[in-house]
């Protein structure tokens, strides 16, 4: 996706190790809910068009009525039919298995009120529900990064950070998808000392070249200062971040990439000051 950018103000965040400050580059673009209803579901204002995602005909086109609700910010509507079938709020309404949460947090920001309801009728097991790739309602947030909205759902449940789906873990989500303030987040609440840390293995080199990528070079040297491993874990089919960062000629000054070791191992100025 093309990514332009600008600085950003001093920003600050918690690596586990170091408490960490730094001036980075933030991607700006277009977040997804300005453009879609969800990340999948076309012009929010076509509700017409998403009825083929709730399947009518089938035993899914029951919950179109929610769906609607939910996409229009509608919490009055969404109610009534939550109230009338309680067992709507966990069901999978989309023919993607998602779930109304899903729904609610993939449509954007202006629907956080609507967020913050459904999620007082959910237990925390009912906010790791999730869609046909295995992501929760955390790793949609990350995609779109809806960053109010991920808070609510970590408060309630502190594991969402480490439930992976098929493209990794919402953090990794985040990185992908460019959104460098999720990605701040996340780094605070991802536990790194359980079987799915980012930080380690071939999630650790994705995640670090999803950062590399998305051009992010003072988080992706502080990544490295805090697990030095990470820049050499290979990652099939791509490489080592290493290998990605020698190719990417922005990285360096001139766009020579001859000194592309300083980057990861030199002070944050050396990145910021290029």
């Amino acid at each position: 996706m093309p990514l332009g950018s600008r600085k950003n103000p001093l920003t600050a965040f918690t690596l586990g190790c170091v408490e960490l400050e730094f001036i980075g580059s933030e991607k700006q673009q277009g977040h997804p809910w300005e453009l879609t209803a969800h990340r999948d579901h076309g012009p929010i204002s076509n509700v017409a068009k998403k009825v083929a995602l709730v399947a009518p005909g089938s035993d899914l086109g029951g919950y179109l009525a929610l769906y609607k609700a939910v996409v229009r910010g509608e919490w009055n509507e969404a109610r009534k039919f939550l109230d009338d079938d309680p067992d709507a709020l966990t069901a999978k309404i989309t023919i993607a298995s998602e779930t109304a949460l899903h729904i609610a947090v993939g449509t954007g920001k202006d629907r956080l009120e609507l967020v913050k309801k459904l999620i007082r009728r959910m237990s925390p097991e009912d906010l790791a529900l999730t869609d046909q790739n295995g992501e929760t309602a955390l790793t949609v947030a990350a995609v779109v990064g809806n960053i109010e909205a991920a808070k609510l759902l970590v408060n309630n449940n502190p594991d969402l950070p480490n439930i992976s789906g098929k493209s990794g873990l919402p953090i990794h989500r985040a990185a992908e998808y460019g959104q460098e303030a999720m990605i701040l987040y996340l780094l605070d609440v991802t536990r790194p000392d359980i079987e799915s840390s980012p930080f380690a293995g071939e999630s650790g080199g994705k995640l670090l070249i999803h950062i590399i990528t998305a051009e992010f070079f003072g988080i992706a040297l502080k990544l490295v200062e805090c697990y030095p491993e990470m820049a050499t874990a290979e990652v099939h089919g791509v490489g080592s971040p290493l290998t990605v960062l020698a190719k990417k000629s922005t990285a360096f000054p001139s766009g020579e990439d001859t000194n592309w070791q300083l980057l990861l191992y030199n002070p944050v100025k050396y990145v910021i000051q290029r």
